[in-house]
């Protein structure tokens, strides 16, 4: 058994992919160029053993193929060699702490940076690397905290958004000061607002319910038109009871007349309507999105739902009871179409993501108005 195997964690070890990504979406599985790139670099890596910047990039092909235990004994090789320049050793700690990282080793990770902090400083991708490793252990403050010294303030805002969520229950105060750390950092923040009307509609009678309109118009002008969707869509999924459908549709409904023109507003106006069971009304709305663009789906998807519902009776009576099957088989799928996407990789996803899990883009995300995009 090799030394790198004795250090696992008790369960299978191996690369946890990231979230919900396949080779698909955008991680190749190893290629005959990689293998040959890795061939050549060992080969010039035999014949000059003084190549630094070579055994570092040979380093991490070998990571990149989840190859850890060479990539780890290559970096402590040259972290050993006593006359190696503090800037090369910097770095060699900085892919050892890399290495750690994907293989799982958290505090050696943690270990490894900090050898490379004290050579290097407080560089960009060193505090990078270290508010990643904290938001995946699930320390989002301190995950905040290396965002701001980065001066990234949407993700600073975010995870201070991860840790009112994680205050909620145990310090509300707390909470409650995280969000508004939040929303001073970052006046856009489409998750610090998405929570603060959460956490006023989970509890009207202690939270003051008749804030929810003037706090969802100041949240809907705070966020950037292109994200807007978004804060609609996660104060839609807060939904429990028709009555909290209702309430909110009538807000929508403000918003409506704010904003005639905007499709998304009224899309999702329909969308409560519909689910406080007002089925004429938000017929109505999911028709006035379509006025505005025929090609948005969404909105012609419900407005197909309806019609059905209206129709399977006659189709029965008619002769015709698998029409309305074969309907209904298509609205399943059309139902499982991914919604959302990465404007910068094209990472398609059926629900809301603030950053994307293949590309790391923050904010990335927009709504798939055509079924092509």
């Amino acid at each position: 058994m090799s030394w790198l195997s004795k250090l696992r964690p008790s369960r299978l070890w191996r690369e946890t992919p990231r979230e919900g990504l396949s080779h698909a979406e955008g991680h190749a599985p190893i290629t005959r160029d990689t293998l040959a790139a890795i061939k050549e670099l060992s080969r010039a890596v035999r014949n000059n053993p003084d190549a630094v910047e070579i055994y570092l990039a040979l380093g991490n092909l070998f990571r990149s193929q989840g190859e850890m235990e060479r990539a780890v004994r290559l970096r402590e090789g040259l972290i050993a060699r006593p006359t190696l320049h503090k800037r090369f050793k910097a770095r060699a700690w900085f892919e050892l702490g890399r290495d750690y990282k994907r293989a799982g080793f958290v505090e050696r990770a943690v270990d490894a940076f900090s050898e490379a902090r004290n050579i290097w400083g407080d560089t960009p991708e060193l505090l990078l690397e270290l508010a990643r490793l904290h938001a995946e252990q699930g320390e989002f403050a301190a995950a905040a905290e290396h965002y701001r010294r980065l001066g990234h303030a949407t993700a600073q805002a975010h995870y201070l958004v991860r840790q009112a969520e994680l205050s909620r229950e145990s310090s509300p105060s707390q909470a409650r000061k995280a969000l508004d750390k939040a929303l001073a950092v970052f006046p856009g923040s489409v998750e610090a607002w998405s929570a603060r009307l959460a956490g006023i509609m989970e509890n009207p009678e202690k939270r003051g319910g008749d804030r929810l309109g003037p706090v969802m118009s100041q949240a809907y002008h705070a966020v950037d038109p292109k994200h807007r969707f978004a804060l609609l869509e996660l104060v839609l999924a807060e939904i429990e009871t028709g009555e909290q459908a209702r309430s909110l549709a009538g807000l929508l409904g403000t918003l409506c007349a704010e904003h005639p023109r905007d499709r998304f507003v009224v899309y999702y106006t329909g969308c409560a309507l519909l689910m406080a069971g007002d089925l004429t009304l938000a017929r109505e709305r999911f028709e006035a999105a379509l006025d505005m663009d025929s090609e948005f789906w969404p909105a012609r998807l419900e407005l197909v739902s309806l019609v059905l519902a209206e129709k399977q009776p006659k189709y029965g009576d008619s002769g015709y009871p698998e029409l309305a099957e074969h309907l209904d088989f298509f609205l399943g799928q059309a139902r499982r179409v991914k919604r959302f996407v990465c404007s910068q990789c094209g990472l398609k996803r059926e629900r809301v993501f603030f950053v994307c899990p293949r590309c790391h883009g923050w904010h990335s995300i927009a709504f798939r108005e055509r079924l092509q995009d």
